[in-house]
C-alpha cells in the first residue's frame, strides 16, 4: 500500500480540493453547487459509502427495513436526558414528527424477520445546523440480537469494512478531499478491538479540564466536545466512551444490573467527535415503563412499544452512524456543512 500511496500523492499533487464554504452565501450556492468539483466528489464518495454500507450488511446476513419519516413515537423525546428536541409537522391535520431515528422499526423488523434490521435513511433534529451537527443528515441504522458486546464488535466490523472500500475504491477522491490514506490503512487493517474507556474513568482522565463537561438537567455530567477531542488525541484509531449515566440517555437504552444509574452504551469517538451511538436494549415491557417513569416521559406514545416488549421480550442492542461524521473523519475535515450537498435551513429542510 505504500508504494500506491505513494503514486496517489505525486498524482494530486496539483489537484487538491478546497471546500467552497457555500453554506456562508446560500444565495450563491446553486451556481457554486453546479460548477465546484468539490460537490461532484461529496456525491461519488458518498455513492461509495451507501453501496459499501449495502454490501456490508448483505454479507452479515441482514435485511433492509425502510420505514416511515413520520411518527408518533420519536426515540429522543424532550424528557429528562435528552440532548436533542424533536422535529414536528401537521400532515392532513394530524401533529406528528419526523423521525430522529427509525430504531423501533428496526427492532420490530428484527422480530418479524429474525435478522439484524437495517437501513440508510434521513434522520432530522430539531437544532440548528453548524460545524458538527446538521439536522437532516444521513444516518446508517441497525438493530441486532445481543448485548452491548456484541453490538460494538458488529461496529467495529462495519468501521474497518468501510475504511478499507475507500481505499480500494475512493482513495485518489479522499485524498484530494484531505484524506489521510495511512489513517484509513491503519484502521483497516487494525487486528485489535478499539480502545475502550468507561465513563467513570473518562471523567478522572478529564478531572484536569474544566470544559471537558457540561451539566444535564438531571445534574448528571455529560461529556463535550472538547473533552472527546482530548480523548482522541491520545489514540489514532477511534476511541469507545462505554457506559454512560442512564439519566443522560434515552429510556430505550438498558442499564446494568449491578447499578440502574449506569446505562449499557457506548459512543464511537473518531474524527470530530462523537461518530456513532450505540447501546443495548431494555429488554422486557416492565424494564421500558421503569426507564420511562425515571425519565418523566408519558408512556401513552409508547404503547405499541411496550407491548411489543411484552409480547416478545428479546435481546437487542442497536446503534446509528451518521455518514456524514464518518466521511469527516475519513477526509480530516471539522465542518459537516462541508459534506451537506443541498443546504439546510432551520427546519431541517434540503434546498439549493
Amino acid at each position: 500500500m505504500d508504494q500506491k500511496l505513494e503514486s496517489y500523492k505525486v498524482k494530486i499533487a496539483n489537484k487538491r480540493l478546497k471546500s467552497p464554504d457555500s453554506w456562508k452565501n446560500p444565495n450563491e450556492h446553486l451556481e457554486i453547487l453546479l460548477k465546484s468539483p468539490w460537490y461532484s466528489s461529496v456525491l461519488s464518495v458518498f455513492n461509495t459509502c451507501s453501496i459499501a454500507t449495502h454490501n456490508f450488511f448483505q454479507r452479515e446476513q441482514s435485511s433492509i427495513a425502510f420505514a416511515p419519516i413520520t411518527t408518533g413515537s420519536i426515540s429522543s423525546p424532550m424528557g429528562l436526558g435528552s440532548d436533542s428536541l424533536p422535529v414536528s409537522a401537521t400532515i392532513d391535520g394530524r401533529d406528528i414528527y419526523l423521525a430522529d431515528s427509525m430504531q423501533f422499526s428496526l427492532e420490530l423488523a428484527l422480530r418479524v424477520t429474525g435478522k439484524t434490521a437495517y437501513y440508510i435513511l434521513p434522520s432530522f433534529r430539531g437544532e440548528k445546523s453548524d460545524a458538527r451537527h446538521l439536522n437532516q443528515f444521513i444516518h446508517a441504522e441497525a438493530e441486532l440480537f445481543g448485548n452491548l458486546d456484541d453490538v460494538i464488535g458488529f461496529v467495529e466490523r462495519y468501521f474497518k469494512y468501510m475504511a478499507q472500500v475507500l481505499l480500494d475504491i475512493s482513495a485518489e477522491e479522499v485524498l484530494r478531499m484531505g484524506g489521510d490514506l495511512a489513517k484509513l490503512e491503519r484502521v483497516a487493517g487494525y487486528s485489535e478491538k478499539f480502545p475502550r474507556i468507561s465513563f467513570e474513568d473518562a471523567t478522572a482522565l478529564l478531572s484536569n479540564e474544566p470544559t471537558a463537561f457540561e451539566r444535564c438537567d438531571t445534574g448528571d455530567l455529560r461529556i463535550t466536545n472538547h473533552g472527546e477531542r482530548i480523548i482522541l488525541k491520545g489514540h489514532d484509531t477511534p476511541v469507545w466512551i462505554t457506559h454512560m449515566p442512564a439519566s443522560t440517555v434515552p429510556f430505550y437504552q438498558a442499564v446494568s444490573s449491578n447499578d440502574t444509574n449506569i446505562s449499557l452504551t457506548a459512543d464511537l469517538l473518531a474524527g470530530i467527535g462523537e461518530t456513532v451511538g450505540a447501546g443495548e436494549r431494555a429488554r422486557t415491557q416492565l424494564d421500558v415503563l421503569e426507564n420511562l417513569n425515571r425519565s418523566k416521559v408519558d408512556p401513552k406514545d409508547y404503547e405499541w412499544y411496550l407491548e411489543m416488549k411484552r409480547l416478545t421480550p428479546v435481546q437487542t442492542s442497536g446503534f446509528g452512524m451518521g455518514l456524514e461524521r464518518f466521511l469527516l473523519w475519513a477526509t480530516n475535515r471539522t465542518d459537516i456543512r462541508d459534506w451537506a450537498f443541498l443546504l439546510r435551513n432551520e427546519f431541517g429542510e434540503g434546498y439549493p
